[in-house]
């Protein structure tokens, strides 16, 4: 008798991956706002702040792994979002 290893589901994967918040940060004198989704909100605010202070280049790496570089000393306002839960089915609220 063979002994198969039992393959993992999809769903505890995806519960084991953190959660990723969206992050909204307007830029002075620019018509649209930097939006991505980080699963470390609050090292986003940290970085931020400490940029804002020190009137520095700050460099962000999002989720997907793109880096974005944000001028603190242009950026009009930082939204950090919740998490989003997961909805499932039609009309799912």
């Amino acid at each position: 008798m063979t002994t198969r290893k039992r393959a993992t589901s999809k769903t505890a994967a995806k519960s084991q991956t953190p959660e990723r918040v969206p992050i909204r940060v307007g830029i002075q004198n620019t018509a649209r706002e930097l939006v991505f989704e980080s699963s470390e909100p609050e090292a986003v605010e940290a970085a931020l702040t400490a940029g804002w202070s020190e009137g520095e280049l700050v460099t962000i790496t999002d989720a997907q792994g793109a880096k974005l570089l944000i001028p603190t000393d242009k950026v009009a306002y930082v939204e950090v979002g919740a998490p989003a839960k997961r909805r499932v089915g039609f009309g799912a609220s």
